[in-house]
């Protein structure tokens, strides 16, 4: 008997702790799930966490954000865009609530005639015409490349310094002197948005703008502009662009930063690849900048796609399209 109550509680013993090993490893796996599951979602630090710190607002909450969304834009155009509006202040390293409230004070919170027929969002102008847009999405990355230029480069990082050059009190095209209502308005709705505006404007998240780095951004952003026209010398999705004018266009939507819109220009921005000789298809990369003609003297310029595709402007009287890449093979490539 003593014996097999030995042998009993022996068992009982290993049996306790073999269940209590394996729910130790079961929890661990669990708790590691977890996390891998945060850093995917946000990005692998590759984006700004929307609930995270940033300078204009202390703390953003998005919920307070979207509750605000709700009660100034449900009746506009851009009632459905206030995650892509996150996303794109975000990566122009902008706070959000500044984002919203600008684009609601230009646009007449969605429902102004320039963003419901122009796509235009935010009161973009060259000269005296107003932009337009091909799509929502491509008025508001105009947008958010704007508030880049302005805020992060220029530091231009209190409401009132942004104001001054954004909206000046005495401008030409503001005869009745509302423009001095721009800064205590943008104020207030941002606070409505979750900011505090008596703080600077800039995200303290690196949103990585400023960097090309992942060749499927270049494509993600050149398929926007397909079915545009080509027109010779033209730099704009609004007017129709040439060749390079797409190309550069493209890298400075992603990167927010100045581009040449020439293609012997463009040669020099970047890594040029196959020692400058005759790109091997199968090693190029999506967002690599493909070249036709001599160096010094390339005539036509376009973007590998991937998948054995190209996208480019091509010739007068077509539009931005994709084609295979068998179709017209350049003769050296540049990774931007």
């Amino acid at each position: 008997m003593k014996t097999l109550s030995k042998r009993w509680l022996l068992r009982l013993i290993f049996g306790s702790l073999s269940s209590f090993v394996l729910f130790f490893v079961l929890f661990m796996v669990l708790i590691a799930a977890m996390f891998a599951g945060l850093n995917d979602k946000k990005g692998g630090g590759s984006d700004c966490d929307i609930t995270g710190s940033i300078s204009a607002t202390g703390n953003f909450n998005k919920d307070t954000y979207q509750q605000a969304w709700t009660k100034y834009f449900t009746s506009g155009v851009l009632k459905d865009e206030a995650d892509y509006t996150i996303k794109a202040a975000n990566k122009a390293g902008v706070s959000p609530a500044l984002f919203a409230s600008i684009m609601g004070h230009e646009s007449g919170w969605g429902k102004s005639s320039a963003v419901r027929n122009q796509n235009n969002p935010s009161g973009q102008m060259s000269g005296s015409n107003i932009i337009s847009y091909p799509t929502i999405e491509a008025g508001i990355d105009a947008t958010a490349a704007t508030l880049h230029n302005l805020v992060v480069e220029r530091q231009l990082s209190t409401v009132e310094k942004l104001g001054s050059v954004y909206c000046p009190v005495g401008a030409a095209n503001d005869p009745t002197g509302l423009n001095a209502s721009w800064v205590p308005s943008v104020k207030k709705t941002m606070l409505e948005f979750g900011a505090d505006a008596s703080a600077t404007l800039a995200t303290t998240c690196n949103s990585g703008a400023g960097s090309v780095g992942n060749g499927s951004a270049i494509i993600t952003e050149a398929k926007k502009y397909l079915g545009v026209p080509y027109v010779w010398g033209g730099k704009s999705p609004a007017t129709g662009m040439d060749c390079s004018g797409f190309v550069g266009y493209v890298l400075m939507q992603v990167t927010h930063k100045s581009y040449p819109q020439y293609t012997v220009s463009l040669e020099s921005k970047g890594t040029m690849l196959f020692n400058g000789g005759k790109p091997v298809m199968s090693e190029l990369k999506p967002g690599d900048m493909i070249f036709y003609g001599d160096h010094g003297a390339s005539h036509h310029i376009a973007f590998y796609a991937g998948d054995g595709q190209v996208i480019e402007e091509p010739e007068p009287n077509d539009v931005c399209h994709i084609r295979p890449y068998k179709d017209y093979e350049p003769d050296f490539a540049v990774r931007p």
